[in-house]
C-alpha cells in the first residue's frame, strides 16, 4: 500500500497482457483529479515511460483501473513505478497473463555445454571397432582368394594332358575315389570361407 499524509493506494493487481499493462487498485483519502498518470517500466533492458489511456478520475474507496499500451512484455525480475502527478507509487514485478492463465515470465537458463571428453572417447571407440572389423574382412578375403587359387591350380593339374592323375583316370576305382574326395574337400573349404566372409 502506498500512503501519504492525505492519499493512500491499495494495489489489487498489476499485470501485463498481450499489448498492454493493466493496473487495478483503490485510492483512499481524497485523490480527486489524478492528473498525468504514467507507468515507468523496463522493457528489453531500457526504461520506458508509458502514459495511461482514458479518464483517470478516482473516487475514494472505489475501484480504479488504468491501462498502459505496450506491445512488448516486461523484462523479468524488474519492478515498476507509477507516477501520478507529483506522487510516485512503487509497484512489484508484473504478472504475465496468457489466455487468462497467470504465468510468471521464466528466467532464461543456459543449456549445459556438451561433454567434449565423453564425445571424443565415444568416437575413438567406434573408430577402433570399425578398424577391427575391416581387418577381419581383409583377412577373410585373402583366405578366400588363396583357397580359390589352390582350387584353380588343382583343376588345371587334373585337366592337363599327360598328367599322372589324368593318366590314371582309367585305372583302379580307388584312385578315382581319392580324386573325388580331394575335389569335394576343396569345394567345401571355399564354401565355408565365402560364408564366413558374408557373415
Amino acid at each position: 500500500m502506498y500512503e501519504t499524509t492525505s492519499v493512500t493506494f491499495d494495489l489489487d493487481r498489476f499485470a501485463w497482457t498481450t499489448g498492454a499493462f493493466e493496473l487495478i487498485g483503490r485510492w483512499g483519502g481524497d485523490p480527486g483529479s489524478l492528473g498525468c498518470v504514467r507507468l515507468i517500466v523496463e522493457i528489453d533492458g531500457s526504461r520506458r515511460d508509458i502514459a495511461a489511456q482514458g479518464d483517470m478520475a478516482a473516487a475514494p474507496g472505489d475501484g480504479w483501473r488504468a491501462r498502459f499500451l505496450c506491445a512488448r512484455a516486461p523484462s523479468p525480475g524488474t519492478p515498476a513505478l507509477l507516477t501520478v502527478g507529483g506522487l510516485e507509487v512503487e509497484l512489484p514485478e508484473p504478472e504475465i497473463l496468457t489466455w487468462g492463465v497467470v504465468e510468471r515470465q521464466p528466467a532464461v537458463t543456459p543449456a549445459d555445454p556438451p561433454n567434449g571428453a565423453a564425445l571424443l572417447e565415444s568416437m575413438r571407440s567406434e573408430r577402433a571397432a570399425l578398424e577391427d572389423a575391416r581387418q577381419r574382412l581383409e583377412s577373410e578375403r585373402r583366405a578366400a582368394e588363396d583357397a580359390e587359387s589352390r582350387l584353380i591350380h588343382a583343376r588345371r593339374s587334373v585337366d592337363r594332358p599327360g598328367s599322372s592323375i589324368a593318366s590314371r583316370q582309367s585305372g583302379p576305382p580307388a584312385n578315382n575315389m581319392v580324386l573325388a574326395c580331394v575335389l569335394a574337400g576343396a569345394i567345401v573349404l571355399v564354401f565355408l570361407l565365402l560364408m564366413a566372409l558374408i557373415a
